[in-house]
């Protein structure tokens, strides 16, 4: 038999979505880029976010904070100076806030 080709196997449990929303840390917003149920990416945070750091952040929609979405924890586990984004894990997510971003993510948020 012959292979032509392999998966690199990922790490990733939950699918990704590009989704607007913002992801506001020390009175800053930022873009996001993608996010599943577990972590998200960000755009610009580069020299703000060192690698493997744990901050309370919020999530929100241009129209506001997200039910339950407040103070949650994240970790910083890639920071790419050359496309200027940097991707986080969600650190126990409580019920609340996973609901929400669940609504968010599979397009069932009330709007």
């Amino acid at each position: 038999m012959t292979i032509i080709s392999t998966r690199v196997q990922e790490k990733r449990k939950d699918r990704r979505r590009e989704i607007d929303m913002l992801l506001e840390y020390d009175g800053q917003d930022f873009r996001i880029a993608d996010c599943s149920l577990g972590g998200l990416v960000i755009e610009g945070g580069c020299p703000v976010f060192p690698v493997d750091s744990e901050v309370k952040a919020n999530l929100k929609t241009s129209d506001g904070e997200l039910a339950g979405c407040a103070n949650i924890s994240v970790r910083v586990v890639r920071n790419d100076p050359d496309t200027g984004r940097v991707a986080f894990h969600f650190m126990g997510l409580g019920d609340a806030c996973f609901t929400t971003l669940e609504r968010q993510l599979t397009g069932r948020a009330k709007h």
